[in-house]
């Protein structure tokens, strides 16, 4: 009788070590998986933030340039707003006026005057 209770006994042990490897081995599985799903998107974020790094830095060459832009046509227009003050003046006639008109659009807009000019 002994013997018969110590068999069931140990195949009692045997099936809840089988079951509690299984667990463990599910456990494992899904710790796995859940640890790549984490690197994926440490990955994702990682890509996003350095797109967002980049699109900062684009920006910022970006306002560089118009603030160049910008002191660019200040200054032309402080040009063109001399050839209207001056040239009017030392020139006769409405002719002359219209001419430092000209003068000033030139001045001011470049090529772009020129080819409305040609256009009048």
């Amino acid at each position: 009788v002994d013997l018969v209770e110590d068999d069931s006994v140990a195949e009692a042990l045997e099936a809840e070590n089988a079951q509690d490897a299984a667990r463990l081995a599910q456990n494992a599985v899904a710790i796995r998986e859940l640890a790549q799903d984490a690197a994926e998107l440490l990955q994702l974020q990682g890509e996003q933030l350095d797109e967002a790094d980049q699109a900062v830095e684009d920006a910022v060459e970006n306002t560089k340039e118009a603030v160049k832009n910008i002191t660019k046509a200040r200054k032309s227009q402080k040009k063109a707003m001399w050839f209207v003050k001056v040239l009017p003046a030392s020139l006769a006639g409405a002719g002359g006026i219209a001419l430092a008109a000209g003068a000033a659009a030139i001045m001011a807009l470049g090529p772009v005057a020129i080819a409305g000019a040609a256009v009048i």
